[in-house]
């Protein structure tokens, strides 16, 4: 069998060989078409498909607290952060909102894509109509805080952009909002923009996380940077008094006396209910009274007891491929993004496995079990307040 380059094969049974190659050449501007049409059709739908994936709704899920495993969020050494305020929001709190974020990012470097939304305290409606705009553009939705300013006294990273980029559940982007009250001052605006500004660093880290070291490790870093904010206050002192809910250290003592059988960092604190929606691991409802202290208090606690056990330093668990947040094996790709759950990450996985790396191959549930045996002992004593 011979087939020249160039022409079809022929087969003698079916006809003269040139009448083939002359069918071939008067079908050939058809087949070209054809061709130019499925072409046309591709780019089409590539550019629809960017279109709705800009502007799809987010992942499918349960309505809050769900895990995200990826991020496209990266770090820099210079400051990309813009800053969005409504018409009259005080001058001296945006200054001090900005000079904390800066510290922050100075420290373990500026999260990409972050936008920070300062609204003031019970304006006029006339006042919201632009950083509504803006921040519904960024969010890919409506973005109505006029009523959250109203009221105010809310700070936190919310509507965080985690569209589905190549059908996964990615984080591509953190809005941090301000809502201060009117009690507010520009010190305790730069307090809160320390956690805050916090979380948008952890967003670009991956996961899924555990909720103890997402929001006890933003309250550590109150503490780390409240001298910095306030050259009155030392780390000590805000660990056993401040930590914006009354004392890390006593208050993580409180909730262990008033039942020192329960387990209170291994049952609640990893993962947090959506409603009625809970992870195993809570086998009964959480106290709400309660849930400031097992998610921030004892977790902020948590993060020091993990340095301690772990020999590690601040710096070295936030920025070091040795400690824990800038440790590159971090995302676990096996968690179910519809009704999953941090606790479900295997050990030696995801956030397990860069946690046992940080302890020296000790296992996370060694390291919760370490952490009940310090607060209660065998006899039920729950530990000093002197020897926390």
């Amino acid at each position: 069998m011979n087939i020249e380059q160039g022409t079809t094969y022929h087969n003698p049974n079916e006809g003269d060989a040139d009448n083939s190659k002359k069918s071939f050449r008067q079908r050939r501007p058809l087949y070209c078409c054809l061709i130019m049409f499925v072409f046309l059709l591709l780019v089409v739908f590539v550019a629809l498909a960017k279109h709705f994936g800009d502007t799809a709704p987010k992942c499918n899920g349960r309505g809050c607290n769900r895990p995200d495993p990826y991020s496209t969020m990266a770090l820099t050494k210079e400051d990309g952060t813009e800053y969005i305020s409504s018409v009259n929001f005080p001058s001296d709190m945006e200054t001090s909102i900005k000079d904390a974020c800066d510290m922050v990012g100075k420290f373990f470097g500026f999260p990409t894509n972050t936008k920070v939304f300062m609204w003031e305290y019970n304006g006029p409606s006339s006042a919201y109509s632009d950083i509504e705009a803006k921040c519904g553009d960024f969010v890919g939705e409506s973005c109505d805080g006029e009523a959250q300013a109203k009221q105010g006294g809310q700070y936190y990273v919310s509507g965080t952009r985690d569209n589905c980029v190549c059908n996964k559940a990615t984080y591509t982007g953190s809005p941090v909002h301000f809502f201060p009250s009117g009690g507010d001052t520009a010190t305790s605006a730069a307090e809160r923009a320390v956690h805050e500004y916090t979380h948008a660093f952890q967003k670009s880290r991956g996961g899924p996380q555990p909720n103890w070291m997402m929001e006890g490790g933003a309250v550590f870093n109150e503490c780390l940077f409240q001298e910095r904010l306030d050259s009155n206050v030392k780390f000590s002192d805000c660990f056993l008094s401040g930590g914006g809910g009354g004392g890390i250290v006593r208050k993580t003592r409180e909730l262990y006396l008033t039942n020192p059988t329960t387990k209170w960092f291994s049952i609640f604190s990893t993962d947090r209910c959506c409603g009625d929606e809970c992870p195993p691991a809570i086998s009964f409802p959480p106290p709400g009274d309660k849930e400031r202290i097992y998610y921030y208090d004892i977790g902020a606690f948590a993060v020091a007891f993990l340095l301690h056990r772990s020999g590690k330093g601040p710096v070295e668990f936030w920025t070091k491929t040795s400690g824990y947040w800038n440790n590159p094996n971090m995302v676990w790709p096996g968690i179910d993004t519809t009704d999953g759950w941090a606790i479900d990450c295997p050990e030696g996985e995801g956030w397990k496995g860069v946690m046992s790396n940080m302890l020296g191959g000790e296992t996370v549930a060694e390291f919760y079990s370490a952490f009940e045996d310090f607060m209660v002992d065998s006899d039920g004593n729950v530990v000093s307040e002197a020897d926390m």
